[in-house]
């Protein structure tokens, strides 16, 4: 937490540096950007109809491009998030992770907005995406992504992946302190992608 003035500002960080003697503190250059990116910040399954209602994934956006839309009708509405099993839970972070299927033949974009703000920047230059996935046959187009300056750079999931698998994309170029992240699929009835541990980290180079 910090302050201007009196007003306080909540900055969503990883890893940052504290000088003990001045107060004074910067954003460590190891520091992850992705808010909620082990998709643990929401304790309940989403959509919630546990008050206070709650339809999106805590720092993520979720758009339904064709299929059922969120709601509380728990018949038809597809869940954002997944409960990791035990034996998930070994291999990523945490009791959740994202979720992205339908009952029906569907299309969607799950994505986060990472830009600069009044206490910690984004600066320009290198950055490593990385995630950790599962997914299910039955995808026409399954993607991670990285645009900033509408220059997009995209791992495509090409097959089946019964079990976790590590997905990195190094050498985004990050321009004007923005960058949105995320996943694109076209996906058949009750084909699924799970994914967790997405993390955005500045490259050392």
């Amino acid at each position: 937490m910090s302050f201007n003035g009196s007003t306080p500002y909540f900055n969503s960080l990883h890893s940052w540096n504290l000088d003990a003697k001045t107060a004074n503190w910067n954003v460590a250059s190891d520091n992850d950007y992705v808010k909620n990116g082990s998709f643990e910040a929401d304790r309940r399954r989403i959509p919630s109809e546990v008050k206070p209602l709650q339809l999106v994934l805590t720092g993520w956006e979720t758009q339904i491009i064709t299929g059922n839309q969120v709601s509380l009708d728990s018949l038809t509405s597809p869940n954002l998030n997944h409960f990791n099993t035990a034996a998930e839970r070994k291999i990523v972070i945490g009791e959740k992770s994202l979720n992205i299927s339908d009952k029906i033949n569907f299309k969607r974009k799950v994505s986060q907005l990472i830009a600069s703000s009044g206490q910690v920047k984004l600066t320009d230059g290198l950055y490593t995406l990385t995630a950790k996935v599962k997914n299910s046959a039955g995808f026409n187009n399954l993607e991670i992504y990285a645009l900033s300056d509408n220059k997009k750079l995209s791992y495509h999931f090409e097959k089946e992946n019964k079990d976790w698998i590590n997905v990195v994309l190094k050498n985004i170029k990050v321009s004007n302190g923005k960058l949105e992240i995320g996943f694109i699929a076209d996906g058949k009835a009750n084909a699924f992608c799970l994914a967790d541990d997405v993390s955005l980290v500045k490259s050392n180079n």
